[in-house]
């Protein structure tokens, strides 16, 4: 929670859209290189796309 940066734990919702750069106010927190990971493995597994 802390290296995130982020006030309360929180979960990744899988929801893929796109949305435009300038609706977004600020920053509040990032990922950790294990949960990006994660994440990157999920999109690629629900997306049906080739391991690299």
């Amino acid at each position: 929670m802390k290296k995130a940066g982020l006030p309360a734990p929180s979960k990744i919702r899988m929801k893929l859209f796109t949305l435009d750069s300038r609706l977004i106010i600020k920053k509040i927190g990032g990922l950790s290189g294990k949960d990006q990971d994660r994440l990157g493995k999920n999109l690629q597994i629900i997306m049906g796309l080739p391991d690299l």
